[in-house]
C-alpha cells in the first residue's frame, strides 16, 4: 500500500491539497484538480473562485447603479438600465483581468 508524502497547502486559506505520491509531483497532481501553482503561491480551487470574485467586482466601478453582483431577488435591484459603452468597458476590464491571469499561469509554467 502507498502512503502519501506531500501534500500541497492553500498558501490563502491553509486547505489541504490532494494526497501525491513518491512517483507523483505535488504541483502536477495539484494543478490537475483545479489548484493554482506558482513558485510563490499555491492557491485551492475555492480561492481561485474567490479571486475571480473579486475581479469581477473590480470591474463593477464600470457599471453605474450596480452595487454587487449577487442576486437580491428584486427587479429594481437585479435589472438595471446600463449603456453600451459602460457594458463594454466592464467585459473588456473582466476580460483583461482574464487574460492578465492567464498569464501570470502560463509564466510560471
Amino acid at each position: 500500500m502507498f502512503e502519501a508524502i506531500e501534500r500541497l497547502v492553500c498558501d490563502h486559506c491553509g486547505a489541504r491539497g490532494p494526497d501525491v505520491l513518491e512517483s507523483e509531483s505535488a504541483r502536477e497532481v495539484a494543478e490537475a484538480e483545479g489548484w493554482f501553482c506558482t513558485e510563490d503561491e499555491d492557491l485551492c480551487p475555492v480561492c481561485i473562485a474567490g479571486s475571480w470574485e473579486e475581479k469581477l467586482r473590480e470591474a463593477l466601478v464600470h457599471l453605474p447603479g450596480v452595487e454587487t453582483l449577487a442576486t437580491r431577488n428584486s427587479d429594481s435591484l437585479d435589472f438595471h438600465d446600463i449603456g453600451v459603452a459602460s457594458l463594454r468597458e466592464a467585459l473588456i476590464a473582466a476580460y483583461q483581468a482574464g487574460a492578465k491571469h492567464e498569464k501570470a499561469k502560463t509564466t510560471a509554467e
